[in-house]
């Protein structure tokens, strides 16, 4: 695409040779700059993504779990800062495609509106699990039976409710 920039810098007819000769080397310096600029970009895109690549996870979650969805926006008249950040928990009705997941609200058994990205999500530590241990001090035993317990009264409350995993 030429810009208004470089077609001002295109040669006119009645200009003289030495003119010409300058405008022509400036253009081509022009494009040698360019040039540069398009490989250092790449570079520069390369490095970056392996930077992020090196930080990145990929995300765990699994049809069936318990999450937490992080909200974006807040109430007017409310501070953000003291406003929860995260709302849940949601179980996780299915995967979707390029770590998506629909969600399902485990307090009043809706589907959510849309599909959410994992970016958007965070494991759900159920408190009285946490309570639980910090009391007794056992890890296992108590922890799945709290959390079998959980998934039993949250599945008697909707009969219908599939857990489908779509990868």
């Amino acid at each position: 695409m030429k810009l208004p920039f470089d077609i001002a810098l295109i040669p006119k007819d009645n200009l003289s040779q030495v003119t010409k000769d300058h405008i022509q080397e400036i253009q081509s310096n022009l494009e040698i700059v360019h040039e540069i600029a398009k490989e250092n970009d790449k570079r520069h895109k390369a490095y970056d993504k392996e930077r992020h690549d090196q930080k990145a996870k990929i995300p765990d979650f699994e049809a069936g779990d318990l999450v937490l969805k992080a909200i974006n926006k807040v109430p007017v008249g409310v501070s953000r800062k003291l406003y929860d950040k995260l709302e849940g928990p949601y179980r996780i009705q299915y995967v979707g495609e390029n770590y998506t997941y629909k969600l399902i609200d485990t307090r009043n058994n809706k589907p959510h509106k849309s599909i959410i990205n994992a970016c958007h999500l965070k494991h759900y530590n159920n408190p009285a699990v946490l309570r639980a241990q910090e009391e007794s001090g056992e890890e296992s035993s108590q922890e799945e039976e709290i959390n079998d317990d959980i998934e039993i009264s949250q599945t008697n409350n909707d009969p219908n409710m599939n857990v489908d995993v779509h990868t």
